[in-house]
């Protein structure tokens, strides 16, 4: 009895995986490392991405701040605004998606907006910028002629919400010194009817507006785009059918 309870855990534990894996989509590159270039530290081509023009910079992957040697999204919080988008297809109408990233920002100057210990989505040193600048990440499901079905999933890191200790700034860039301390965040979505894409995108909004007020950004990297795992029906069979041969084999005993 105890041999054949645990094939069915087994069992039970490969349908959940396979449940997992048949919605499973593909988001490339998601750690921004390609195409490969050992020369610079910046660069305004990230494979599989569509980086939009920011202001006087082009938008831009960097590894000013790395995990594990990465590089990253940059966003450039010193100009008005930047994205970062990706199409990915395959998408299935009502399952629930995960998006999720690591994140590491910097300490804004002091300046004309107040004194230091602003962090990385700070007011950017911009007297006009009355503290509405967003660093966000956000899902939009699409149909096939990328048409919007339903609102976007999105998820705000505002102005000031990042505690100093969590800044990046201490941290050195090198690959081989500690790293910044990257923060995970994610949001969830279910597809709705109709949709069978869905755009990524990050990106930031509100920022400074003379391309010269400061150093502080935000980076971005380890995208992920999965299906949030759920029991098919035969998964919830198979486990049903373990938990009556549980009951079963204690009351035998």
């Amino acid at each position: 009895m105890r041999h054949h309870m645990t094939k069915l855990a087994v069992t039970a534990a490969g349908c959940l995986m396979w449940a997992g894996a048949l919605h499973g989509q593909t988001l490339l590159n998601g750690d921004f490392s390609q195409p490969v270039d050992a020369t610079d530290s910046t660069s305004t081509t990230a494979t599989a991405w569509s980086m939009s023009p920011a202001g006087t910079n082009l938008g831009q992957r960097a590894t000013f701040h790395q995990n594990a040697g990465e590089w990253a999204f940059w966003l450039q919080d010193f100009e008005p605004s930047g994205t970062a988008t990706q199409t990915v297809t395959a998408v299935v109408p009502g399952v629930n998606y995960s998006l999720s990233a690591l994140w590491a920002f910097e300490l804004g100057a002091s300046g004309a907006t107040g004194a230091n210990g602003f962090n990385a989505v700070t007011l950017a040193n911009n007297p006009s910028n009355t503290g509405n600048l967003v660093a966000y990440m956000s899902m939009q499901f699409q149909t096939s002629g990328s048409a919007n079905v339903g609102a976007a999933d999105v998820l705000n890191i505002t102005a000031g919400s990042i505690p100093t200790a969590d800044n990046a700034d201490s941290f050195a860039n090198a690959p081989a010194s500690p790293a910044p301390p990257w923060l995970t965040e994610s949001i969830a979505g279910i597809a709705p009817v109709g949709a069978s894409q869905v755009l990524v995108t990050f990106g930031w909004l509100n920022g400074g507006g003379d391309g010269g007020t400061g150093s502080q950004s935000g980076f971005a990297t380890d995208v992920t785009l999965a299906p949030v795992a759920v029991p098919e029906p035969a998964s919830l069979g198979v486990l049903t059918l373990g938990g009556l041969a549980l009951l079963a084999r204690r009351r035998t005993v």
